[in-house]
């Protein structure tokens, strides 16, 4: 007997978690979901011919883009309404509709840089293994246009590939490293410093601090010093942990190039948790991207989240939040998401993948995806200048930071953060 049916191939190793798979129905539940918009056109006694209606032994996509657009890729069955005879024989034709196939769907993800990040994030990792004699270790990379936060590459290591995705499934399930793990969507960690520009925005956005305001570092921060009480809270700015020195006066700008916790304790203690986690907030962090396919939200610090935890919320949380630590907990497309909304002036876009939808012959464009302004974080030019330079500066004069910009082709800012995970 011969019999024909069609396959998904994937000519990439890359890409895994983005592409994501297909595979047949697992229950009647999930086919009865992707069937509910069908249905309810057919009780509504609308046109169907539009739809496609789901069986059992339907290849449909699981997860990533696959199953993000799967109302795209589907295509639609065709239909014959015939005559037979007695033996089964076609003796007529009542009705034709020829067969549909699915439509072609671009993705702002380009391959060739996807494969350039993912090579780049394995090879750093390997490296700090090397290094430290550790045999697991992951890690991601999150990439979005700060035009219009397309997201050009998502990045976790380990990873797998979709082509061997049945072979090496047992072998995957039990690695340490657990590659089927999307980390750049789905890890949610402490941000450390990277979030300092926020809280930047945050201080000269409240009024307690301007883009001239100086703050001296004393090294130690000692505003909720109480003598000879256990409930005397003094942290301290990283250098004084690493050399018992102190940054002296700075200015915003500066306090993001030095990456000053002392600065960032009291531009925190000035604003509060309250007008900090809006702008925070604004920026989307602890909040949903956009983009099409599942992430995690994490956690935005304050107290509304510690008294779900059921902990009680003190002011030092404040200064630790303030500086990327507490609670807070975001993803890697969050934190770039967050700094291409800073860099373009504040207007926040969605992250997304998808670019257009094309015919399956690629003739005819039916749908580009046009960017939207979802809300916007209020800044001045003076305000987005100035933490642009303490950005800039870090990726130019640093010592530690400018040396991975010394060849780059465009202009670079950067910010560093080292969170302290558990």
């Amino acid at each position: 007997c011969i019999g024909r049916e069609s396959s998904r191939v994937y000519n990439t190793d890359y890409a895994a978690h983005i592409l994501g798979r297909v595979s047949k129905f697992s229950d009647t539940a999930e086919r009865d979901a992707l069937n509910a918009p069908y249905n309810a056109a057919r009780e509504a006694g609308e046109d169907t011919s539009g739809y496609h209606y789901y069986q059992m032994d339907d290849v449909v996509g699981r997860d990533g883009v696959e199953q993000a657009f799967e109302s795209y890729l589907c295509g639609l069955e065709g239909r014959r309404l015939v005559y037979t005879n007695e033996e089964g024989k076609i003796t007529g034709e009542v009705y034709s509709q020829d067969p549909e196939p699915g439509k072609t769907v671009v993705l702002t993800i380009d391959i060739d840089f996807q494969t350039e990040v993912e090579e780049a994030l394995k090879e750093a990792v390997l490296a700090m293994n090397a290094a430290d004699g550790l045999e697991t270790r992951g890690a991601a990379a999150a990439v979005v246009s700060v035009k219009d936060s397309d997201v050009l590459a998502l990045a976790t290591y380990p990873t797998y590939s979709q082509r061997t995705y049945q072979e090496d499934f047992a072998a995957n399930m039990e690695d340490p490293g657990h590659p089927f793990v999307n980390r750049a969507l789905d890890g949610t960690y402490a941000p450390g410093s990277t979030i300092k520009p926020a809280t930047a925005v945050a201080g000269i956005g409240s009024g307690v601090i301007t883009t001239s305001s100086t703050i001296r570092c004393l090294g130690r921060y000692m505003y909720y010093y109480i003598p000879n009480s256990p409930a005397s809270y003094t942290p301290a700015c990283w250098l004084y942990n690493q050399s018992g020195g102190s940054h002296g006066p700075l200015s915003v700008s500066h306090a993001i190039y030095h990456s000053c916790n002392y600065f960032f304790y009291e531009v925190g203690r000035l604003v509060g948790i309250s007008a900090m986690d809006e702008y925070y907030t604004a920026f989307a962090l602890g909040q949903p991207t956009g983009i099409e396919i599942p992430e995690r939200t994490g956690t935005l610090a304050g107290p509304a989240y510690s008294a779900s935890q059921g902990q009680p919320w003190y002011d030092g949380n404040t200064l630790q939040a303030a500086i990327g630590q507490s609670d807070n907990t975001f993803t890697p497309l969050q934190l770039a998401n967050y700094i291409a909304t800073l860099v373009r002036g504040g207007d926040r876009y969605a992250a997304h993948l998808l670019k257009s939808v094309r015919s399956y012959d690629d003739r005819e464009v039916l749908y580009t995806y046009e960017p939207e302004v979802l809300s916007t974080v209020e800044m001045d030019e003076g305000t987005l200048e100035a933490v642009k330079k303490g950005m800039y500066d870090l990726a130019t004069k640093n010592a530690s930071g400018s040396r991975y910009f010394n060849n780059c082709v465009v202009t670079a800012g950067a910010k560093t953060g080292s969170a302290q995970t558990g």
